[in-house]
């Protein structure tokens, strides 16, 4: 581990770092808790026949960009995979892709293409070790928006496309955390830190501004006759965002108005259950 952070630390300035893995989707659906009405237990149907389907993919740990392709596990597409990684940065000096020491990625053809690629280095993790990988956060978030949803072969290739389209760099920035692995240096790690802050500053900043210009004004003056007029300045209580337990409390009055629950609030609050196949 300390080699890899050596060598990540020794790159160019300017090189492009990926987090590369493989994961691996069925037509079979991934069940997960989820909310349900008290004392209804989900059922999700499920084809006769599993297949099975494996996402290659990798994120580059400073801008959050990915790239991704649907294939099987094996050295072909991985390799296919290393040059869709060149080709999103062609002008970068030096490209390092870290991965597992998965056996696609010792296969002869890889190292063949890596050999004769100067600008490119295939640096590998620590054995057992999947927490390490950023990407490995970014599949439980696939396997969580596929969660509990029964389709055809076809739909299911569209809602992995969907997923990807839908995300972010910034989404995938925040969800991989690159910043909490152990592959990189400290400097990384500072850098990720100080633009996450940067980002969360900014995002405080807007909601501060659009909370002030969209506050109800209210009058500070008890006395406020037609000859002094009171003065109108917005409210801090409305500037302010809603609280958690504000949150919980509005869902429970929603629940109340729409389930019709008299007296217990919690008859009409959806449980989480866990669903079964069908």
């Amino acid at each position: 581990m300390a080699a890899l952070r050596r060598r990540v630390a020794l790159l160019p300035r300017g090189a492009v770092v990926w987090a590369a893995d493989e994961t691996h989707l069925h037509l079979l659906p991934h069940l997960r808790a989820s909310w349900t009405l008290t004392g209804r237990r989900p059922k999700i149907p499920t084809p006769g026949k599993n297949r099975q389907l494996t996402v290659l993919g990798a994120v580059e740990v400073t801008t959050g960009t990915l790239a991704y392709r649907l294939g099987r596990r094996c050295a072909a597409d991985f390799l296919a995979l290393l040059k869709q990684l060149l080709a999103a940065f062609p002008d970068a000096p030096a490209i390092a892709v870290i991965c597992d020491n998965d056996q696609i990625h010792h296969a002869r053809i890889v190292r063949d293409f890596v050999a004769a690629q100067p600008g490119l280095h295939l640096l590998f993790g620590a054995r057992y070790s999947p927490h390490d990988n950023p990407a490995e956060r970014i599949w439980a978030a696939l396997k969580t928006f596929l969660a509990n949803t029964a389709v055809t072969w076809p739909g299911r290739k569209r809602q992995i496309h969907a997923f990807f389209r839908s995300r972010s760099p910034d989404q995938n920035l925040t969800t991989a955390a690159p910043w909490t692995s152990p592959w990189f240096p400290t400097r990384y790690r500072q850098d990720f830190w100080k633009a996450a802050s940067e980002r969360v500053s900014l995002a405080r900043h807007l909601c501060r501004c659009t909370a002030w210009i969209t506050a109800v004004p209210r009058i500070t003056s008890s006395r406020a006759t037609s000859a002094t007029p009171a003065s109108v300045t917005p409210s801090w209580s409305a500037c302010r965002p809603a609280s958690i337990g504000a949150r919980r409390r509005a869902r429970r009055r929603g629940c109340r108005r729409v389930c019709g629950a008299t007296g217990d609030h919690r008859s009409g609050i959806e449980k989480r259950r866990s669903p079964s196949r069908s």
